[in-house]
């Protein structure tokens, strides 16, 4: 009698389910024009004869592995309207700045970073509304890239006659600057 096994013996798809990822909605089907190639990709020429065997192990075999495509922030300006996490936004950022070494801690430090200076413009944006109200660059910031109730908070703040700053929404600022980048 064969010996049972326990654990990781059985190998890793005994703890894991086999899922197609297409009608799980883990993964989407992206057009091959909008995927760029990676630029610290160590592999830049590929023979003929290594494509073909890949391409009929695929047909024999199937994708063993799913591919992992990455958010290219810089072609989202074309699709602004489609979904993304700011998690994504951050992990580019990480990317550009330090490569392949962004580890987490990295990535929640550019988070904070990100987060103050939209704070801070934020503030600026509440100084210029409270000095002259119908600014031109603060009529049309306020409500683009801020939650308007906010940066009025912000601008009692500032006036004195608040106790909080206003709050600041991320993915609103991110979608404003997409937006008047499409202009």
């Amino acid at each position: 009698m064969p010996k049972k096994t326990h654990g990781l013996a059985r190998g890793l798809d005994s703890l894991l389910p086999e899922v197609d990822m297409m009608t799980s909605g883990g993964g989407q089907e992206i057009a091959i024009g909008d995927i760029d190639p990676n630029p610290d990709q160590p592999r830049r020429a590929f023979s003929e004869e290594s494509i073909a065997q890949l391409a009929q192990s695929i047909r024999e075999q199937g994708l063993l592995q799913p591919i992992l495509v990455v958010p290219n922030l810089r072609s989202r300006r074309r699709h602004t309207r489609q979904e993304y996490q700011l998690s994504d936004v951050y992990q580019h950022i990480g990317y550009e700045l330090y490569g392949s070494e962004c580890d987490a801690a990295r990535q929640k430090g550019i988070e904070q970073k990100i987060r103050r200076a939209i704070q801070k413009a934020q503030s600026h944006l509440a100084a210029r509304g409270s000095e002259d109200f119908y600014d031109e660059i603060f009529t049309e910031y306020a409500s683009r890239l801020f939650d308007f109730g906010q940066v009025q908070q912000e601008m009692r703040m500032l006036q004195g006659k608040g106790s909080q700053s206003g709050k600041i929404n991320t993915k609103k600022f991110f979608e404003g600057i997409l937006l008047k980048l499409e202009d």
